[in-house]
């Protein structure tokens, strides 16, 4: 097995990259969801309730940058704070300038603030799966781990190919036999370990195509259900994935990697 791609999502539930290479940190991916959007009121979008987000493009080299349509915007960030909730959890974050906040709000037609996680910003994995470790602004863990060979067995039963990038992994494992992830506790990679704490819960975003947000892939949805269906200490859902966190965080991986489990 190996590493078929890396992903990293700049800003929560904004368009995702691919790269060929990502530091591995305890809260995920260095630059890997350390921007989000929020209400007015601080509670963080996504594209369950907003889909324009898939066409917010981050860039961040050389500085955080945002295309939005077909208009980059240079980023910066302030000395002004907010509190911010993702889920259960509340989080101090850095604030965007005046400028940015309001090419966004004009973008998705509400007021909207773009926040960053810095080094005052502290959040915490569930203390239910594991010792509590720095989580960035992902929905609960710093790492989802995908394989093509369960991928390619969920186009099967959807009788479509259904595209990775809509269920927003970090590490695409390159696999021959589908599932194998369910049995696996472990992960290594060229000396990095990860440890799999618990199957990852899929919503409406594998339904969305991940260019334009538009809703265009029910069977994902209904393969899902018709063949991923668990229920476990972590709750019930139907699942796809896996989540994890470094245990020796500090490694860079690279697209190619060889890949070891237990």
């Amino acid at each position: 097995m190996k590493i078929a791609d890396l992903r990293i999502y700049p800003v929560k539930s904004c368009r995702g990259m691919s790269v060929e290479r990502a530091t591995v940190r305890e809260r995920g991916f260095a630059s890997d969801r350390r921007a989000m959007i929020v209400s007015e009121g601080g509670r963080f979008l996504s594209q369950r309730s907003h889909s324009k987000l898939a066409q917010i493009v981050p860039n961040p080299s050389n500085g955080m940058s945002l295309t939005i349509g077909e208009k980059p915007i240079a980023v910066s960030f302030t000395n002004e704070r907010k509190r911010v909730g993702v889920w259960a959890d509340e989080v101090s974050a850095a604030l965007a300038t005046d400028s940015v906040n309001a090419a966004l709000s004009e973008f998705l037609g509400e007021p909207v603030y773009l926040v960053s996680m810095d080094s005052e910003s502290h959040r915490q994995t569930d203390a239910a799966f594991g010792d509590p470790r720095q989580v960035s602004f992902a929905d609960g863990f710093p790492y989802l781990i995908t394989t093509t060979a369960s991928l390619a067995a969920l186009s099967e039963t959807a009788g479509d190919m259904i595209p990775m990038e809509r269920f927003r992994p970090n590490i695409v494992i390159e696999t021959d036999t589908p599932w194998l992830e369910d049995e696996w506790t472990t992960l290594e990679i060229e000396g990095q370990r990860f440890d799999l704490v618990k199957p990852c819960t899929r919503c409406v975003i594998t339904t969305l195509d991940q260019n334009t947000g538009e809703k265009v892939g029910q069977s994902t949805m209904q393969a899902l259900v018709k063949t991923r269906a668990r229920s476990g200490a972590w709750g019930r859902g139907v699942v796809f994935g896996i989540n994890a966190i470094a245990v020796n965080p500090g490694s860079e991986l690279r697209k190619g990697m060889s890949v070891a489990t237990t």
